[in-house]
């Protein structure tokens, strides 16, 4: 789904109270994240690049364990590919399962670019891919 549209439609500015506009977006903001060399060393630059965009909320390195095979696909070796779609999914399940929800919200990075997933209980939502050093779109999300 175009990015745009999708915070329009799941996220429109006019139904969230107090909203502020977030910092200015600048292209290379997230050039720490994608100097990371594997998947771990992803998640802290990462952080230290997004939290000034929402200071709302509060981001935590949360991994337990790190991919091992340190790839990023998403559909391009469908047995790796299945396991991380697999994990994605068992996560939003988990959630919406644990909590009385109508939908939740995921965030993919695969190297240089993200995909938003809304999930609700008939399925999910994805958006396109979000060169996020380049695009606002995905700085806009998390400041909504």
């Amino acid at each position: 789904m175009p990015t745009q549209q999708f915070l329009d439609d799941f996220l429109p500015i006019s139904c969230i109270p107090s909203y502020s506009q977030p910092r200015p977006f600048w292209k290379g903001c997230f050039q720490t994240t994608l100097d990371a060399t594997d998947e771990l060393k992803m998640y802290d630059p990462f952080i230290e690049s997004i939290s000034p965009f929402a200071p709302q909320l509060h981001f935590v390195n949360s991994h337990s364990l790190g991919d091992k095979d340190n790839g990023y696909p998403f559909e391009t070796k469908p047995d790796i590919s299945t396991n991380t779609l697999g994990q994605i999914g068992a996560y939003a399940t988990s959630q919406l399962a644990s909590q009385f929800r109508t939908h939740c919200y995921s965030v993919y990075v695969n190297r240089d670019h993200a995909r938003i997933i809304r999930w609700e209980r008939d399925g999910a939502i994805v958006t396109e891919p979000i060169f996020y050093n380049i695009n606002s779109a995905l700085t806009r999300f998390f400041s909504r």
